[in-house]
């Protein structure tokens, strides 16, 4: 288990854990489909963190990469 924030672009994985416990960010990650159990795939890290899960894409900053936890595959 490690931090989004700390892998490669081109690295997939299963979200495993959200590491926040302030509701406003864990009501935009779930907004945005980030939630434990789903598989994502990092694009891309500067200037923003570009993730792609199924056909959708989001744009995350730092902060929010720094508290989604991935198992790579």
């Amino acid at each position: 288990m490690v931090l989004l924030s700390s892998v490669q672009p081109g690295t997939s994985g299963v979200i495993t854990a959200l590491a926040t416990d302030d509701p406003a960010m864990i009501n935009r990650l779930l907004a945005l489909g980030i939630s434990p159990g789903n598989r994502i795939y990092l694009e891309q890290r500067f200037p923003a963190y570009i993730i792609r899960m199924g056909q959708s894409r989001a744009s995350l900053d730092q902060a929010i990469a720094n508290t989604i936890y991935i198992q790579p595959s």
